[in-house]
């Protein structure tokens, strides 16, 4: 994402807990050419800002705690400044889900097929995410209302669904699929506390 807004023009400081991400974020913003800040830290602690816009790709539902690093962006970003959570359903909705998921995953192992992002994330991690489970926008919403958020604005990410479908045997990306979607609000203009 933080090479993507350069390239637009947009001054960009990425944020990443991970040497390794960073590291990898690095080279692809000097292969491209662009000037970008890159900062080692947690979701939650920031870099001090103000900026006039707060990105996030796949973060979201990782935190432990996603209300106080959603209120912590909005608390570095300018008055009016935005927020954008590009997000999905991963978790799915009950045991229709879990069953294409179990497909999916004994497909995977007979086949070798690889997941199309990363491994699964270990189960502790899983389970101390309150919005790792969820299968609908709704539990995204309500944590950027309860950061403080304001004029808030949910899209479906349909381009984004079909192209992750893409490159799967049909029967395949179907049982895979889960919604993409991405919650936009804006920081009051004036935060009040």
């Amino acid at each position: 994402m933080s090479v993507a807004a350069a390239s637009l023009g947009h001054r960009v400081t990425g944020l990443d807990l991970s040497d390794g991400m960073l590291a990898l974020a690095r080279e692809k913003a000097q292969a491209a050419g662009l000037d970008v800040t890159f900062v080692q830290g947690r979701a939650d602690e920031p870099p001090a800002g103000p900026f006039d816009a707060v990105i996030e790709r796949h973060v979201a539902w990782t935190l432990p705690d996603p209300v106080a690093a959603l209120a912590a962006w909005r608390s570095r970003a300018r008055p009016g400044g935005r927020l954008v959570l590009f997000e999905g359903s991963w978790g799915g909705d009950g045991a229709v889900d879990r069953a294409r998921d179990a497909v999916l995953g004994a497909w995977r192992r007979v086949t070798g097929a690889q997941h199309d992002h990363h491994a699964p994330y270990p189960d502790e991690i899983v389970r101390a995410a309150p919005l790792a489970d969820v299968g609908a926008p709704g539990p995204f919403i309500d944590a950027v209302r309860e950061a403080r958020w304001g004029a808030l604005r949910l899209v479906r990410l349909r381009d984004v669904e079909w192209a992750a479908a893409a490159h799967d045997p049909w029967w395949v990306a179907r049982l895979g699929h889960r919604v993409r979607f991405a919650v936009v609000a804006d920081a009051p203009a004036s935060d009040g506390g």
